[in-house]
C-alpha cells in the first residue's frame, strides 16, 4: 500500500508561491505607496502655490485700498471742510466720489476722522458687531505717526481696512478709514488658480436657520465658489471630520461619487478677531481614480508574472520529480528483501543528462547489493546466534539450579550496597521472604560495616538471627565485580557455622574440665596457677582431700562414689564463686586457689 506524502513538487511550488505573491503584494503595496505620496507631494505644492497666491492678492489689494484711501485723502475740499468742521462739504466731496469707490473698487465704508480721533462723517454700511474703540487706536496710532495702518478684522464677515492721515499744508488734520470685503479678493484669486474657495467664520450665528450654517463645526459660510456643490461637499465634510482636522492637513471626501481633498488655513487677521478661515477644495477624483487604475495594473502585471513562473517551475520539475517519485515508491523494497526488483526498475541514465536522480538510483542499487550481502551474513550470524543464546540458558539453568541447592548464603549488592539477588537458601535460613530483602542495606540487615565490606577479600562472622528467632553465625566472603568501581556490584557469599561454632565451644570446655564433676582439671587449674605466678599475682594455693573415699566407693559402689564425689564439687562450686579457680586432682583430691 503507497504512502500518501506531500510531495516536494508541490511543496516547492507552494513555497515559492508564497514567495512571489509576497513579493508582488509588497511591490504593489510599495508602488502605490509612491504613487500617493507623489500625489500627496503635487497637493501639498498646488495648495502653497494656492495659499501663497491669496497672500499676494490680499497683499496687493491692501496696497491698492491704501492707494484708494490717499486718493481719497488728498482732497483739499475734504481737508478744508476738516479744518472748518464743515460735515456738509466733506460729505458732499464724499458722495462725489461714492458711486466710483463703491461700484469700481468694491468700498463697503468710507469713514473720516478728525485730528483727535473723533467722527467727522461716515459713509456705507460699517461690519456688524464692530468695536469702535478698536477702529478709535487704528486711528490715533495713524494720527501720532502720520504711517498709513492697513487691517484685517473679522467679526460677522472678514474686512480690510487702510487708515490713511488727511494732509493739509503739510500738517495732518485728521484721517480717512476705507474698508471692502476680504472674501472678494481671495475668491477672484483661487478661481484664477482653479478650484473652490469658502470663507468660514467661527461661532457666527446668524444664518443658523439657513444652509450656510455648519451646525458640526459651529461655523457660518459667508463667501463661497460654486456655491451650491461647494456648501453640499462641506456638509458632507462636517459628518466625517471635525475642523481641527481640517486645519493645515489635507483630507479627502467622498462626495457624489468623487473625491475632494480639503484643506482649511486661518485667515491672518488682528488678534481679537482671528475667527476667520479659507476652506479650499479640490477635485482629485481623477488623480485618484489614475492611482488606483495604476496599482490595479501594477498589481494583474505581479500576479501574470507569478502564474508564469509557477508553470515554468512547474514544467521543469514535472519529469524529474516523477522518476523520484518511482524511486521512493522502489525503496521500500530494500526492507522487504526486493533486491532483484530494485536492480530491474532503478533505471540509470548515462551521458550529459546524467543528474542528482541517476546518482539516487545508482545508490539504490549499490545498497541492495551490499544489503543482499549482508542479510545473508545477518542470517548465518543469527543462527550462530540462536545456539550460543540455548548455550546461556543452559548455563543460566544449571546457575540458578547451583543457587538455589548450595547450601551457602548468596547476595548480589549494587555500587550503593543494595541487595539485588538472594538465593533460596539465604531466604529459607533467615526465615523471610525475597520482597524483604530486595532493594534493603546489606550492612543494615547482617550488622557489617562499610569499611569490612570493601576489604572484599577478608573473611568476617556476623551474628543474625534465624527461622524462630534463633541466632545464626555466618562466616563471609565478599568480592567485587567487574572493574569499573562506580558501577561494580558486589557478591557475598555467606556459610552458616553456628554448629561448628557449638562444636568448637564443646572440645574446648572437655579440654578444660572434668567430665564427672564439670570442675576444672589438672592441666587447666596448672596453666591457671603459673599464669597467675607469672603476672604476680598474690594468693593462696588449697587443697581439699576426701578421707575414707574408697570405703565409700567400695561400699556403696562407683556410683555412690560417683555421686559423692559430684556432691563436694557442687558445694565447692557454691561456696567458692567469684575469684577462686576450683579444679579436681587425682581421684578424690580438689584444690583451688
Amino acid at each position: 500500500m503507497k504512502q500518501k506524502f506531500f510531495s516536494l513538487k508541490w511543496r516547492a511550488i507552494f513555497l515559492t508561491s508564497l514567495v512571489l505573491l509576497g513579493l508582488a503584494s509588497v511591490f504593489t503595496v510599495v508602488s502605490h505607496i509612491n504613487m500617493t505620496r507623489q500625489f500627496q507631494v503635487m497637493q501639498n505644492n498646488n495648495y502653497e502655490r494656492q495659499i501663497k497666491e491669496i497672500e499676494v492678492s490680499i497683499k496687493r489689494d491692501s496696497n491698492d485700498l491704501r492707494q484708494l484711501a490717499s486718493i481719497v485723502a488728498a482732497s483739499e475740499s475734504l481737508g478744508t471742510s476738516l479744518v472748518n468742521q464743515n460735515v456738509a462739504a466733506g460729505k458732499e466731496v464724499i458722495e462725489s466720489q461714492w458711486p466710483t469707490l463703491q461700484l469700481g473698487s468694491g468700498l463697503e465704508e468710507v469713514t473720516v476722522f478728525n485730528s483727535d480721533g473723533s467722527l467727522f462723517l461716515h459713509m456705507g454700511q460699517p461690519q456688524a458687531g464692530m468695536n469702535d474703540n478698536i477702529i478709535a487706536q487704528w486711528v490715533k496710532k495713524v494720527g501720532d505717526n502720520d504711517i498709513p495702518e492697513n487691517k484685517v478684522f473679522c467679526r460677522r464677515d472678514c474686512r480690510q481696512y487702510a487708515i490713511v492721515p488727511i494732509l493739509l499744508n503739510g500738517d495732518s488734520v485728521g484721517s480717512v478709514l476705507v474698508a471692502r470685503p476680504l472674501a472678494d479678493i481671495a475668491l477672484y484669486a483661487l478661481q484664477n488658480a482653479g478650484g473652490n474657495i469658502a470663507l468660514l467664520l467661527k461661532n457666527h450665528k446668524k444664518g443658523r436657520e439657513n444652509d450656510h450654517y455648519l451646525d458640526g463645526w459651529s461655523m457660518s459660510i459667508t463667501a463661497v465658489t460654486n456655491e451650491q456643490s461647494t456648501l453640499s461637499l462641506l456638509k458632507t465634510a462636517v459628518e466625517k471630520f471635525s475642523f481641527k482636522e481640517l486645519l493645515g492637513n489635507p483630507r479627502i471626501v467622498k462626495h457624489q461619487n468623487r473625491s475632494y481633498e480639503l484643506l482649511a488655513m486661518p485667515i491672518k487677521a488682528e488678534e481679537e478677531s482671528r475667527n476667520g478661515y479659507f476652506i479650499l477644495t479640490s477635485d482629485v477624483s481623477d488623480q485618484i481614480r489614475t492611482i488606483n487604475r495604476t496599482t490595479t495594473y501594477t498589481l494583474l502585471i505581479a500576479l501574470g508574472g507569478w502564474l508564469s513562473a509557477e508553470l515554468l517551475l512547474f514544467g521543469i520539475m514535472w519529469r524529474p520529480m516523477a522518476r523520484l517519485r518511482r524511486l521512493t515508491y522502489l525503496l521500500p523494497a530494500l526492507a522487504q528483501g526486493g533486491f532483484d526488483r530494485i536492480r530491474q526498475q532503478a533505471k540509470v541514465r548515462s551521458g550529459p543528462w546524467h543528474d542528482e536522480i541517476d546518482v539516487l538510483g545508482q545508490t539504490a542499487q549499490t545498497l541492495a547489493n551490499q544489503l543482499e550481502v549482508l542479510e545473508k551474513e545477518v542470517d548465518f550470524k543469527g543462527t550462530q546466534l540462536n545456539e550460543r543464546l540455548l548455550e546461556l540458558s543452559h548455563e543460566r539453568d544449571f546457575i540458578a539450579g547451583l543457587l538455589n541447592t548450595a547450601h551457602v548464603l548468596i547476595f548480589t549488592q549494587d555500587v550503593d550496597g543494595r541487595i539485588t539477588l538472594v538465593n533460596q537458601y539465604a531466604l529459607e535460613l533467615l526465615g523471610m521472604e525475597k520482597n524483604q530483602l530486595i532493594g534493603k542495606q546489606f550492612k543494615n540487615i547482617f550488622h557489617v560495616n562499610s569499611r569490612t565490606l570493601n576489604h572484599s577479600m577478608n573473611q568476617h562472622e556476623s551474628v543474625v538471627k534465624g527461622e524462630n528467632k534463633e541466632e545464626k553465625i555466618i562466616t563471609w566472603v565478599h568480592t567485587t565485580m567487574g572493574d569499573d568501581d562506580k558501577k561494580a556490584q558486589r557478591i557475598s557469599v555467606g556459610l552458616d557455622i553456628s554448629a561448628r561454632k557449638k562444636a568448637e565451644q564443646k572440645l574446648e570446655w572437655l579440654a578444660h574440665r572434668d567430665p564427672l564433676t564439670s570442675l576444672y582439671n589438672r592441666r587447666f587449674f596448672q596453666q591457671s596457677l603459673e599464669a597467675a605466678i607469672a603476672r604476680g599475682t598474690h594468693g593462696a594455693v588449697l587443697y581439699l582431700d576426701l578421707d575414707q573415699f574408697k570405703m565409700v566407693n567400695e561400699l556403696g559402689g562407683h556410683h555412690a562414689g560417683d555421686q559423692l564425689l559430684r556432691l563436694v564439687a557442687d558445694a565447692l562450686s557454691n561456696e567458692l564463686e567469684g575469684e577462686y579457680i576450683v579444679a579436681r586432682q587425682g581421684e578424690m583430691s580438689f584444690p583451688f586457689f
